[in-house]
């Protein structure tokens, strides 16, 4: 809240609470353009203010313009849908601007965060003026993906390893992008896919081949 002593006109930002101090000695009554009869008039934002004031018989007048300031421009852009997995950047390009504080606890023009949750930012400015804005985060459901539990397969043989449903991409342990694959050796294979919107999920499945027996093990009968 700021105060005035009606020195002359001024101006303040749009959202700040001024008060006008009309008092004097010795005077009777004083009323405001909008029939206040208080030696004092509290408004936000600007205007045009005057006040009659009664003191020892004669009657005196002032009037006052409080101009606006122009509020610092504050624009997290829209609303987004991103994956669950990822970190989003927010950044605030306002001109002038003097200090942010975010939702976040955050102090700088620009933020990693994950969604989702409603994100705000207040900005001042070199004027004194501050602002603010909104934006909401939301996430993509996640993909699913699901190798299936860990095998044993014969040495020799081959063991086709299939996701549990289609995915937009592919990606093997060893740089392969097909949809199944086929496994030769033993060994762990991880997948990573990515699906529609660009989400990602991983899984990984082991193969193993049971040991051979020893020629010795075997007994022949007497």
């Amino acid at each position: 809240v700021s105060q005035s002593r009606y020195e002359g006109d001024t101006a303040i930002c749009p959202n700040t609470i001024q008060t006008l101090d009309a008092s004097a000695a010795n005077a009777s009554r004083y009323t405001w353009q909008n029939g206040l009869m208080s030696p004092y008039f509290t408004h936000k934002g600007g205007g045009l203010f005057w006040v009659e004031i009664e003191k020892e018989g004669c009657v005196y007048r002032d009037t006052i313009i409080v101009g606006n300031k122009t509020l610092p421009q504050v624009n997290l852009g829209p609303n987004q849908i991103v994956c669950k997995e990822n970190l989003v950047t927010l950044t605030v390009n306002t001109p002038n601007a003097l200090s942010f504080l975010w939702s976040t606890g955050n102090t700088t023009p620009s933020i990693q965060t994950q969604a989702p949750g409603n994100i705000w930012v207040i900005v001042s400015d070199t004027s004194g003026c501050f602002d603010s804005d909104t934006t909401t985060l939301d996430t993509f459901t996640s993909p699913i993906l699901d190798l299936g539990p860990n095998q044993f397969f014969c040495d020799g043989s081959d063991f086709t390893i299939t996701p549990n449903q289609p995915f937009a991409t592919y990606l093997w342990q060893d740089g392969r992008n097909t949809a199944t694959y086929t496994a030769q050796v033993s060994g762990s294979y991880r997948l990573t896919v990515t699906d529609n919107n660009g989400c990602k999920a991983w899984d990984t499945i082991v193969l193993t081949t049971p040991s051979h027996p020893e020629q010795d093990s075997i007994v022949t009968g007497k």
